[in-house]
């Protein structure tokens, strides 16, 4: 990841209406989807604010390869930290109960390799929350920036959940409402962008606030529907008991 994204993030990840929308959106699908109290894994934690929305739904640790954003996890008050590798974790088979791999399948170069590792640590029966960015045609500098190995397609993200014997649970789009604008703003970054800059996340309060508004309406749509386009993909996958 380019330098300073970590503390970028850090800066912006509870309050920019993208950050917020979809951290609210996993912590409500950790309650639904995961084991209440239980021992899970937020593998790639980044700064740590997933994991902070997260907290009240189990024993979570934290597990990333950056020093950087383990020391900005630990300026969250975190304790439960572990620097290591997504395509090797440092866990016994049969560790945790659920795991989240928020935004990480793509920055791998073995993301194959990083399904097996989270399959091999959960147990029988345990679940993981995956996101992941959607559709290569919208390909950009953000994601240059951000380290990105690709962006997927529904198909593809499914395919590499059951390639590894998850059985998936619910897989949709998400930030569908705002789709087209946002496709908009990602051809234009395409054709205009510097390709060492990411998308800024210093925007006016009221767009902020109209964005996260839009976004908390879709949150209430996806309780009961799909969402068949969006920038970001969302899924639910299980381990067989």
């Amino acid at each position: 990841m380019k330098a300073g994204e970590y503390g970028k993030m850090y800066r912006a990840e509870l309050e920019f209406w993208w950050f917020a929308g979809k951290g609210r959106l996993v912590e409500e699908w950790a309650g639904q989807w995961l084991m209440a109290g239980a021992e899970h894994l937020d593998v790639g934690c980044g700064t740590g604010a997933n994991l902070e929305r997260v907290s009240g739904t189990g024993r979570w640790t934290g597990l990333d390869n950056s020093a950087e954003a383990i020391g900005f996890c630990v300026e969250r008050g975190h304790q439960r930290l572990c620097r290591g590798e997504a395509q090797g974790l440092p866990f016994a088979a049969g560790s945790f109960d659920g795991a989240m791999a928020l935004d990480v399948l793509e920055h791998a170069d073995n993301d194959k390799g990083m399904v097996e590792e989270i399959f091999r640590v959960l147990r029988p029966g345990g679940r993981v929350i995956v996101t992941a960015p959607a559709y290569p045609i919208l390909w950009s500098a953000h994601d240059l920036a951000l380290g990105h190995k690709r962006r997927y397609t529904r198909g593809l993200l499914r395919e590499l959940l059951e390639e590894e014997d998850f059985r998936v649970l619910r897989l949709t789009h998400f930030m569908g409402f705002l789709f087209p604008a946002m496709f908009l703003g990602k051809l234009l970054q395409q054709w205009f962008g510097d390709p060492g800059d990411t998308i800024s996340y210093e925007w006016p309060g009221w767009a902020n606030r109209a964005l996260g508004g839009m976004v908390s309406a879709e949150i209430g749509w996806l309780k009961k529907h799909g969402m068949p386009w969006g920038t970001t993909l969302l899924a639910v996958a299980e381990k067989p008991r």
